[in-house]
Formats: C-alpha cells, sequence, structure tokens
C-alpha cells in the first residue's frame, strides 16, 4: 500500500469513526428512528460508497 492509499484510508476511517456518525440513544422512541439510519449508504469519497445495511 502506497503513501496516498494509506492517507486516504485513514481520512475514511476518521471520517467513519467521527463523533457526528454515532446515533445517541435516549429512549425507545430514539431506536424506533433508526431505521432511518440503517439500510443506507454512506459517502466516502467522491467515488466510493459503502452500503449499511
Amino acid at each position: 500500500m502506497n503513501r496516498i492509499e494509506k492517507i486516504t484510508l485513514q481520512q475514511m476511517i476518521d471520517s467513519l469513526f467521527k463523533p457526528q456518525a454515532f446515533v445517541k440513544i435516549n429512549g425507545f422512541d430514539d431506536i424506533k428512528n433508526l431505521d432511518d439510519h440503517l439500510g443506507q449508504e454512506l459517502t466516502l469519497s467522491k467515488e466510493k460508497t459503502m452500503a449499511l445495511d
């Protein structure tokens, strides 16, 4: 893996695990609303997406 690939991978990992990527659960209503977040695509970059199933 070259340097550019490592930097790109690190940026994707940082994006995936930033605090805004997590859903805070305060009660049952929040759990019901998780369907809005699950089963969607996560855009990692202009060319790359990841399906969240």
